[in-house]
């Protein structure tokens, strides 16, 4: 995950699949399930919400579309939490 710069802090950050801006986040994964290793994957759109607190900052994502710059198909789906201490 990838925020813009600056302080990271509570609240909801739009997913983009560019640099990130102010309010911004970029999702990357790769190794995806059932992918070719070497493949990226970036995020098309959607929200991250974003938790910070004293001792750590939670981000968390459900059903993001994300797509690769080699092919335009196909489109995985990715779901999880960030958890940074």
């Amino acid at each position: 995950m990838i925020f813009s710069g600056g302080s990271i802090t509570s609240g909801n950050y739009v997913l983009i699949s560019g640099t990130p801006l102010a309010g911004q986040a970029k999702l990357e994964i790769t190794n995806a399930p059932g992918q070719p290793g070497a493949l990226k994957w970036y995020s098309n759109s959607g929200i991250v919400t974003v938790n910070s607190g004293t001792a750590s900052t939670i981000a968390t994502f459900s059903n993001m579309p994300c797509s690769q710059l080699t092919f335009s198909i196909p489109i995985v789906t990715a779901t999880g939490t960030l958890l940074c201490f």
